[in-house]
């Protein structure tokens, strides 16, 4: 079958349609998944830069670090289910299951957790070189010492949310192509 086939064709009794709203609630929790994951490494490699973050001068204890990345992890669900929610209503109508949905998915959260890494490498990257760029948070709070769980921490961080919202675009593109073929 090709892929308009695939979108354009019936749901099996099997299936169940997929609702925009219950589709923002899947990519959400996938977010608060992605965020609790990525905060709980984190918060093992570096709490010092939550400390900083966070602006908890007595230490970042790690339940606070992981809810903190369940609260992010959620709002960046929410922007992530605007975007390829957007897409899904205009691009199939309604018309595509959720097995093909959890593939498209499957594909968004592995996009994202390579920009996390790619992020977290040119953290290392640049602490190695200490260049002067700086990427988060602003070198006015971070002492001139090398740390590179620090760095790894928050350039990840920024990586994996570039990575949401390329990773939305991208999606919502595979939508388009897949309907237009």
């Amino acid at each position: 079958m090709q892929a308009a086939e695939i979108l354009d064709a019936p749901l099996d009794e099997t299936e169940q349609a997929v609702y925009p709203l219950r589709l923002g609630g899947v990519i959400i929790l996938i977010g608060m998944g992605i965020g609790l994951f990525i905060n709980g490494i984190g918060g093992l490699v570096s709490p010092r830069f939550y400390e900083v973050a966070l602006h908890l001068p007595g230490g970042a204890s790690y339940p606070r670090i992981l809810l903190q990345g369940v609260l992010e992890g959620a709002l960046n669900g929410m922007i992530f289910a605007l975007i390829y929610g957007m897409a899904y209503q205009l691009f199939t109508r309604n018309g595509a299951n959720w097995s093909f949905l959890f593939k498209e998915l499957k594909l968004v959260v592995l996009g994202v957790l390579a920009c996390w890494i790619i992020g977290g490498m040119v953290g290392l990257i640049m602490e190695w070189s200490k260049s002067d760029v700086v990427i988060y948070p602003p070198m006015s709070i971070v002492s001139l010492e090398k740390d590179y769980g620090f760095a790894w921490v928050g350039s990840s961080i920024l990586g994996a949310q570039v990575g949401g919202v390329v990773m939305a675009l991208i999606g919502a593109i595979r939508l388009w192509r897949r309907k237009k073929s």
